[in-house]
């Protein structure tokens, strides 16, 4: 992604995903939205290594999550992964626009 543009997109999604998963609903839905919501993005499209070190501990820790019952801590370090790509995201977005 060179365009900031998409950078944008990614920075709102996770905003958006890392709400989905403070949300107090059922845990199996909020997973589906989160992947839902996250899945029109790849590792190619993060700008720099450690984001993109951060996109793949993200990915591989919704697929760990399954469907099976997931704990009130693996939400929250699933959570706190989104946040800090987010702000990796954030910080590019300012640096170069």
């Amino acid at each position: 992604m060179s365009d900031i543009g998409p950078l944008r997109l990614l920075a709102s999604r996770l905003e958006e995903a890392d709400a989905i998963l403070a949300y107090a609903g059922p845990m199996p839905r909020r997973l589906a939205a989160v992947r839902a919501l996250l899945r029109q993005f790849r590792t190619d499209d993060m700008p720099t290594r450690s984001t993109r070190a951060l996109w793949i501990c993200i990915v591989e820790a919704m697929i760990g999550l399954g469907v099976r019952t997931v704990s009130v801590q693996e939400i929250d370090t699933l959570s706190e992964r989104i946040r800090a790509l987010q702000e990796a995201i954030r910080r590019t977005v300012a640096a170069t626009g």
